[in-house]
């Protein structure tokens, strides 16, 4: 973790974001607006970790209209060389706190299920399953979601 800090996300991050949501999400043309729209409707609540290299991880989350009492994690990744190094941790800590500022007092977020390392990591912050979804994102995308009360 030495030397990594997080910071909003600015334009100028645009193509390390669209690079690492690519390679969550391949079709690069909806990440690409995706990302765009998140840094346009979400500027409180959106992300990046600087680390010695660049940008290293980013996440965005969301309180969601008309229930100002519910927040939503919408991405969070970290680049695959920079795992296992805590960004993640401090990148999650960012957004629910981002959440819990914007009025939030719980905070959801939805993982598929085989990812232990992801899992792990919200269940050592505070997140419980609450359900899971079938086919969440279409065929073989099955979501576990998940929920931490703030």
């Amino acid at each position: 973790m030495s030397g990594a800090f997080i910071r909003p996300y600015s334009d100028a991050d645009f193509d390390d974001v669209c690079r690492m949501n690519a390679g969550m999400h391949p079709a690069s043309y909806a990440g690409a607006v995706f990302v765009r729209q998140a840094g346009a409707l979400y500027p409180e609540s959106f992300f990046v970790i600087q680390g010695p290299s660049g940008v290293a991880g980013f996440t965005i989350a969301a309180v969601v209209q008309g229930r100002p009492s519910e927040g939503w994690i919408l991405r969070l990744h970290v680049s695959e060389e920079c795992r296992r190094s805590g960004y993640g941790r401090m990148l999650l800590r960012a957004a629910i706190r981002s959440l819990a500022v914007s009025g939030a007092t719980s905070v959801f977020l939805s993982v598929a299920p085989a990812n232990a390392a992801a899992t792990d990591l919200y269940a050592s912050e505070g997140f419980v399953p609450v359900s899971r979804a079938e086919r969440y994102f279409g065929d073989g995308e099955d979501r576990l979601i998940m929920e931490k009360a703030l």
